[in-house]
């Protein structure tokens, strides 16, 4: 975006030669603030959700949103989000205590991570969190895990590889053949019949296949080998 296509933005304007972002003068944020300063639009936040919201209210009755903790893990962001109803998607435990910092209900909390360690999976059974396992060795690890703290098993989850995935640029592609996120499909059946004889008995399927996709259509593979596989 050039420096024109950025001042034509709806939320910035000059008035009386004072840029203005989302109607607020930024010469008083920057004197009560001080610089550099990082000002985001709460109410725009709140409109796109909502229009997200209800474009899938529209096709399907249960749904739920979850918001990438990687995008934006400001405090006051999540604390919005978590106000219009959305769930939280983390890559780390880091993410997941920065939720629960915020307030967010551990029940809203989902950890989808590649290179658990044993103090991974500890901290997110102890806040019992739901977890999206990479691959099926991580199954034996997190059992382990559940005896050691004496809980009972929860939801099990495993990250699908649907062979097919899409990205903004090369390096945000999650899924593919050649990609190492995830189990392909001759390994569905081996995780949840594992899963089911270490003692699960309720299950759950995640799939992410990019980042910063832009054509819709991009999914529409990924999601008929998704529900083939449910």
């Amino acid at each position: 975006m050039d420096y024109k296509d950025w001042l034509n933005n709806k939320d910035l304007e000059y008035k009386e030669e004072v840029l203005h972002f989302a109607g607020v003068n930024t010469i008083d944020l920057a004197k009560k603030y001080g610089t550099p300063i990082y000002v985001l639009n709460e109410q725009l936040i709140r409109k796109r959700y909502r229009n997200l919201k209800n474009v899938l209210n529209k096709e399907y009755e249960k749904n739920e949103i979850h918001f990438a903790m990687k995008s934006n893990s400001n405090l006051s962001v999540l604390k919005i989000i978590d106000e219009l109803g959305a769930g939280f998607d983390c890559t780390s435990a880091g993410e997941i205590y920065t939720c629960l910092k915020a307030g967010i209900s551990p029940q809203k909390i989902i950890y989808t991570g590649n290179m658990f360690t044993s103090e991974d999976f500890r901290y997110a059974l102890e806040n019992n969190i739901l977890i999206n396992l990479d691959s099926i060795s991580q199954l034996y690890r997190l059992v382990k895990m559940y005896d050691e703290l004496g809980k009972d098993k929860g939801i099990i989850s495993f990250r699908f590889n649907p062979e097919f995935g899409a990205g903004h640029h090369a390096h945000t592609i999650t899924a593919g053949k050649e990609i190492k996120f995830g189990i392909l499909d001759n390994q569905v059946i081996e995780a949840y019949s594992k899963a089911k004889e270490l003692g699960f008995e309720k299950f759950g399927i995640h799939m992410h296949i990019g980042s910063g996709i832009i054509d819709p259509y991009d999914y529409e593979r990924p999601i008929e080998r998704y529900l083939s596989i449910v």
